[in-house]
């Protein structure tokens, strides 16, 4: 699959998953478990860097249904973080 591509391996694109898709989920996941103040920022962050990788993806791979179904959700993750950046701060916090 990488024939033709920046790549030899998967060595690079896999360290590239692992740390920054990841790392930004697992810092989305933690800060707002802590109620921080920037979580709902952090987690916009991570869907856009989710939703970057996955365009790479495409242009280096070609698609593929587990391509579509991953930004998909990071779709939704940035829906889901701009929905509680612009909440209209009476309605309180949800749990």
């Amino acid at each position: 699959m990488l024939k033709g591509s920046l790549f030899a391996s998967y060595t690079v694109p896999g360290l590239a998953l692992m740390l920054l898709v990841g790392g930004s989920a697992m810092v989305a996941t933690w800060l707002p478990s802590k109620r921080h103040p920037l979580g709902p920022q952090i987690s916009l962050v991570s869907g856009l860097v989710l939703m970057a990788f996955e365009a790479v993806a495409l242009l280096i791979v070609g698609y593929t249904w587990l391509l579509g179904f991953y930004v998909a959700v990071g779709l939704a993750i940035v829906a889901l973080s701009l929905r509680q950046q612009f909440r209209h701060p009476k309605e309180g916090r949800r749990v």
